[in-house]
């Protein structure tokens, strides 16, 4: 986890009962800070197995503690000043509640003259929702074939075929950062700044796109083609490790052919 990850929990820690640190590094890496000791269950096992799972065990956890909804942070995410409490108020004055899986919170900014309604049935990232765990008994959980990405785009796609909404709270924005972006230049000699990942990440977004085109075959609206085609565009003539990220997109393609899902070993 980066330094300022207790930074970024200090963001939410008064305003939940009770915090689960799922930590997947093969050694334990954070040493929690006495004062926040209190409210934190760590839990590690020394292996890596993918935040679909761990999203999993936290949703039986906190059914089994007897709550009802549960906030999923990733280690970079935090939220502004009352953010979190304006967020709890939102979600406590919606009469849908109960047929809502999800909420999730922005993590980009408005364009101009945007308004600020919530939007319904909209793809949402595990980070900054808020989960209804009656509601996640239903759907089933997290799909763990993903292990990573796309994971939350799948119990989005869940939720719609159950008959169940998201609602994304446009009022407010979490701070939160995807992907890594450098300055680059185009063909053209244009100066821009571009979005990509490691080649094992870039494997895992393309092998579980088309896994999930192929699991939802009617909600194609949800997963388009060019925006994975501007991911592997950006890796293959940015990243400056062309050949790397060429085998990780092949080996998705062949892997996602022969069925083979989970973790990458």
């Amino acid at each position: 986890p980066p330094k300022n990850v207790f930074t970024n929990i200090s963001t939410y820690i008064h305003e939940i009962e009770v915090l689960y640190i799922f930590d997947n590094t093969p050694h334990k890496k954070i040493n929690i800070p006495d004062e926040l000791k209190d409210k934190c269950r760590y839990l590690h096992t020394g292996e890596n197995e993918g935040i679909a799972k761990k999203l999993n065990e936290a949703m039986k956890l906190a059914l089994t503690e007897g709550f009802d909804f549960l906030l999923t942070m990733d280690q970079d995410s935090f939220f502004g000043d009352a953010d979190l409490k304006k967020y709890k108020e939102i979600i406590s004055k919606e009469i849908e509640r109960n047929n809502i899986s999800m909420f999730g919170m922005r993590y980009y900014e408005l364009r101009k003259n945007e308004n600020t309604n919530s939007s319904v049935n909209k793809l949402l990232i595990t980070s900054g929702a808020i989960i209804n765990l009656k509601i996640n008994e239903i759907i089933g959980g997290f799909d763990e074939n993903l292990f990573i990405d796309g994971v939350d785009t799948d119990y989005c796609l869940q939720t719609f075929t159950k008959g169940y909404k998201t609602v994304l709270v446009n009022e407010l924005s979490l701070k939160h950062q995807l992907g890594e972006e450098k300055k680059v230049m185009t063909p053209l000699l244009k100066s821009t700044f571009r979005k990509f990942h490691n080649p094992t990440r870039l494997y895992y977004i393309v092998r579980n796109h088309l896994y999930l085109r192929a699991k939802y075959p009617t909600k194609h609206e949800y997963l388009k083609n060019k925006i994975v085609i501007n991911e592997i565009k950006n890796c293959l003539f940015y990243a400056n490790d062309f050949l790397n990220y060429a085998k990780s997109i092949l080996l998705a393609f062949k892997h996602f052919r022969k069925g083979i899902l989970g973790k990458l070993n």
